[in-house]
């Protein structure tokens, strides 16, 4: 008797202070990446298909898709200068991080 089966795990890549696209809200978002695993015996062997990303709002739980190729670019630069690329395009935009906004002179 085998036991066949799927599994999916989350894997948090990074948290990020961004402003979210549906409330509005500046908090932190989780950058996540999700994938399938076929399994046997409960034990996972090889992923089926490729991982999906995602943004999730922790102040309004809204969850955005997004490209492997932008998830990459925020995983290397959680504390990257508005102005840059990803997510801080006009109209979805990162908070600014600079020494102004840690309370520094």
């Amino acid at each position: 008797m085998l036991i066949l089966g799927t599994r999916t795990r989350t894997a948090v890549l990074a948290m990020l202070t961004l402003l979210c696209r549906a409330c509005g809200n500046p908090s932190a978002h989780q950058v996540s990446r999700r994938q399938t695993w076929f399994t046997l015996f409960f034990l996972p062997v090889f992923p089926v298909g490729s991982g999906k990303y995602s943004t999730l709002c922790t102040y309004c739980g809204a969850a955005t898709r997004i490209d492997k190729d932008e998830a990459e670019r925020l995983q290397a630069q959680p504390d990257r200068p508005a102005g840059s690329a990803g997510l801080d395009s006009p109209g979805s935009g990162a908070l600014p991080t600079g020494d102004a906004d840690r309370g520094t002179a």
